[in-house]
């Protein structure tokens, strides 16, 4: 079974301040999207990964992966789009048909293991998500700006990569383009749900799956990558 993945690159970093985007920022003397990708070619060596990156960045993503990923197979950086759902759009259609099992995944999430990417890309169902369990107490701000408790244990935490039946994915986005006025999905499997009306199967995340944003994350990333390093 031929499995591919789009990593989604295109973030600006602002919250983690700087001039560098925080995916290309480093860990452990590693670029935070080649370690990334990386973690994907640990689990299958042969998996086909298309990274979705703004137009300016593209020549400095192919030097990246000249430098980092000549030994890891095929690797294609393709123009992303204005948002989010753009850029996973143009990274499945450079998928080639023979991708039977796709996943979407964040290119600041470098940390993603083997046994995880196993649970998601394994099982077979047409949309599957990883969940982390919420562990702080949530409450949902309402029209009068107060906040009401919500049971925790209702809440679930979606991480990246979520993975699909290929052709579920390219139906999903065949029928977005056909609507005129674009509906606004925060992540793939909503996309598919929301268009397709295909649930997610949930299966178990890993809480060291972290995604970078801040610079809090880049401490935690620096004593994760560390460990994993050093195994």
């Amino acid at each position: 079974m031929k499995r591919g993945c789009v990593i989604v690159a295109g973030g600006k970093g602002l919250r983690m301040g700087g001039d560098i985007p925080k995916q290309y920022m480093e860990i452990g003397d590693l670029p935070i999207l080649m370690r990334t990708v990386q973690a994907l070619k640990a689990y299958d060596s042969e998996m086909l990964i298309s990274i979705a990156v703004p137009k300016d960045d593209i020549a400095y993503v192919d030097e990246l992966r000249r430098r980092y990923l000549s030994n890891h197979g095929a690797v294609l950086i393709v123009r992303g789009g204005e948002t989010r759902t753009d850029s996973v759009h143009q990274g499945l259609m450079a998928m080639p048909d023979d991708v039977v099992r796709v996943g979407v995944h964040d290119g600041v999430r470098p940390f993603v293991s083997p046994e995880m990417l196993a649970r998601l890309f394994e099982t077979n169902e047409p949309s599957v998500i990883p969940i982390i369990p919420c562990t702080d107490s949530v409450r949902l701000k309402g029209e009068d700006d107060s906040y009401r408790p919500l049971d925790r244990s209702l809440i679930g935490l979606v991480q990246t990569p979520q993975v699909f039946d290929a052709e579920t994915l390219r139906r999903a986005y065949r029928s977005y383009d056909e609507q005129r006025d674009k509906a606004t999905f925060t992540d793939d499997a909503s996309l598919v749900e929301g268009l397709l009306g295909i649930t997610p199967k949930t299966v178990e995340g890993d809480e060291l799956n972290i995604k970078i944003t801040t610079p809090k994350d880049m401490i935690l990333g620096a004593w994760i990558a560390s460990i994993r390093d050093g195994a």
